[in-house]
């Protein structure tokens, strides 16, 4: 039996209208498109018990997870939107939720440094060889709101 991580995880992916702002934000993006964009990005929340609790967690980290995914795509903070309110989260991603989280690793969990020069960002010194991605437990999209990334492409060329 694979081991459940004493985490749930939250997985978004931008929308329009969060295209519409890296193109408004930065001219040089105008060639990107929603499938450019695609590719989600993985957050792990605190274990919850059921999908309520995991819903207000979402709600209560989603300023967070929404810098985080402002700061991927431009990383000049002026340029960011006023409004980063649960709302406008939901208005600019798709998410869906998952409460139960298994491990198919051997190695612990270890947190991976960030290059401050944006994506391809990402360094570990430890990887998992035999990691793979799988739908696991309860899963809700977009309960709270209308509104999906594992690695991120290289968008370096829109930091600043």
């Amino acid at each position: 039996m694979l081991p459940a991580l004493n985490r749930s995880a939250v997985i978004v992916t931008p929308k329009q209208p969060f295209l519409d702002w890296i193109h408004a934000a930065d001219p040089t993006s105008l060639a990107l498109t929603l499938d450019d964009l695609e590719e989600p990005t993985i957050y792990l929340l605190p274990d919850c018990e059921d999908d309520a609790d995991l819903r207000a967690h979402v709600k209560n980290y989603s300023d967070t997870i929404f810098e985080d995914q402002l700061d991927g795509w431009y990383r000049e903070r002026s340029g960011w939107p006023a409004d980063r309110d649960f709302e406008t989260f939901c208005l600019w991603s798709e998410y869906r939720a998952h409460t139960l989280v298994l491990d198919f690793c051997d190695d612990p969990l270890a947190p991976l440094r960030i290059a401050p020069s944006g994506f391809g960002r990402l360094q570990s010194s430890e990887t998992c060889s035999h990691s793979k991605s799988r739908n696991f437990g309860s899963d809700f999209s977009g309960a709270l709101c209308s509104a999906k990334k594992p690695d991120k492409p290289d968008k370096s060329h829109l930091n600043h």
